[in-house]
């Protein structure tokens, strides 16, 4: 019920900024839902910008209905005469997301009795979704054939491993999509082998903590203080996480820049995170597994 009062909202309300869209007030001002979407362009924007805050992506439903929570309030506020009234912005829900601001744990304490059971409800919604898969993931084809070619020359070993909190069908459909982001590969990797766990590539799927996470890297064999680890990833805190655990001590940790990295987490942490090397573009990842690609 909460949710059906986003289409209502105008995009004063729900504290949208020009900024979101390249300053084309155009993409917004279509405020009705899509055939696509059955949410509201400004509610879709606002979420994406807090996707980096994100420590798994059922996290993004929380997101979405706290948006509309607080343009509802903010128009019961202004009903009262409170015209300097407005939601949160995404700045301020970021810089208080986190553990020891308390609002994330007092939202799921408040809407979220069982983690499961919303992954499960946000995977049956991407299956019954009329949208793509492919318009909702983002591909970095560099980055993807980097990894294709580093195994496929045997520089690295035939061990790469897939950690999300996507529910499996959709982290193995998407990583099919992959394949055709990669152009220069005369033959694509068989996504629906490989992916799956074939021939040393294993995929770690449903996993909505930071813990399981964590976790899941634990269950990868590896040589002496995880020394033929190299992990990375675009959450600062699973990084953070990874960093404090001795059994990692000799892996190599990478902030990769070109997914959904919250800067503002990563000004904070930066200094306690000596080990972690920021990535920014393929070239970056090729240096750290020591890998040149002939072309």
């Amino acid at each position: 019920q909460v949710m059906q009062n986003a289409q209502e909202m105008t995009l004063n309300e729900a504290g949208v900024r020009q900024s979101w869209v390249d300053y084309d007030w155009e993409q917004l001002l279509e405020h009705r839902s899509s055939k696509l979407s059955p949410a509201p362009p400004w509610l879709l924007y606002k979420v994406q910008q807090l996707r980096p805050a994100c420590r798994a992506e059922w996290e993004l439903i929380v997101f979405a209905r706290l948006c509309v929570e607080e343009a509802i309030a903010c128009r019961a506020n202004r009903a009262k005469g409170r015209a300097g009234a407005r939601p949160l912005t995404v700045g301020e829900i970021e810089s208080n997301w986190s553990e020891s601001c308390g609002l994330r744990d007092l939202l799921l304490a408040r809407w979220v009795p069982n983690i499961k059971d919303l992954q499960e409800a946000m995977a049956d919604s991407r299956r019954q979704s009329s949208c793509s898969l492919l318009e909702e993931t983002k591909f970095f084809g560099e980055v993807l054939e980097l990894v294709h070619l580093a195994v496929a020359s045997g520089a690295v070993e035939e061990s790469v491993h897939c950690i999300t909190s996507r529910d499996q069908l959709s982290a193995v459909q998407s990583l099919q999509m992959s394949g055709e982001c990669i152009e220069d590969l005369s033959s694509p990797p068989d996504h629906q082998g490989s992916w799956a766990g074939k021939d040393g590539w294993k995929l770690h799927s449903n996993l909505g903590t930071v813990e399981e996470k964590v976790a899941a890297v634990h269950s990868i064999p590896s040589r002496g203080y995880g020394e033929n680890l190299v992990i990375v990833d675009d959450s600062v805190a699973f990084l953070q996480a990874c960093a404090a655990e001795l059994n990692f001590g000799g892996a190599q940790l990478c902030l990769a820049t070109w997914g959904y990295v919250s800067h503002g987490h990563w000004a904070d942490g930066r200094s306690r995170l000596p080990r972690v090397k920021e990535l920014q573009t393929a070239a970056d990842l090729a240096a750290i597994i020591d890998f040149t690609p002939d072309h």
